[in-house]
């Protein structure tokens, strides 16, 4: 009888040192989960900024094209914004090699593609530099849907965590209720009482 109730003692810990590592290691995977989140959101906001600057600059671009602007100095806001794009890229390829993610590497790619139209339109003032500046818009806008579906992905996964929380919380209480029902047995608790552990 010894041996068996210092090996259920046993596992009993055991149980309890695995629950505290797996909840240590979610919490460390929500802080990271979080951290990630939050540079998607920055990097959303950054994408809309960059992609009202992008349209004003094609439309400039597409006067100049049309001889209805003088192009002195013209590329120089489009090679700013080229920088900016160039920037967002690189962050947004590095949170995906963090995140393992192929969409937000594909995200990144793409976002790399619009500052390189965005140079060749700094480049070209004519239909050409117009040309390029709407494929780079194009491509902003492409990248930004990309980054809304990731926000939305978050929210359902969201949701499955809270689902496995709870029923994680939920098999925990069934197995305290049941080893109070089993203490009842031996110390006499009342049936209002073990109700009260099982609520």
């Amino acid at each position: 009888g010894g041996s068996r109730q210092a090996a259920e003692d046993l596992a009993d810990l055991f149980e309890l040192e695995l629950d505290k590592l797996r909840n240590q290691y979610e919490t460390l995977n929500r802080g990271q989960q979080q951290q990630a989140d939050n540079t998607i959101d920055e990097l959303m906001e950054r994408l809309r900024e960059l992609a009202r600057k992008q349209e004003r600059e094609a439309e400039r671009q597409r006067r100049r094209a049309r001889g209805q602007q003088s192009s002195q100095g013209g590329g120089t806001g489009q090679r700013a914004l080229a920088e900016e794009a160039e920037e967002a890229a690189r962050r947004l390829e590095r949170l995906s090699r963090e995140m393992n993610s192929p969409q937000m590497m594909d995200a990144a790619r793409r976002l790399q593609e619009a500052a390189d139209a965005m140079k060749r339109a700094a480049a070209n003032d004519d239909n050409l530099g117009f040309a390029e500046a709407g494929a780079a818009l194009d491509r902003l806008r492409d990248v930004q849907e990309r980054l809304q579906g990731e926000q939305a992905g978050r929210l359902q996964r969201d949701i499955q965590d809270q689902l496995r929380r709870a029923n994680r919380l939920a098999d925990q209480q069934r197995e305290m209720a049941s080893d109070v029902a089993g203490l009842g047995g031996n110390n006499g608790l009342s049936g209002a009482e073990l109700d009260r552990f099982r609520m």
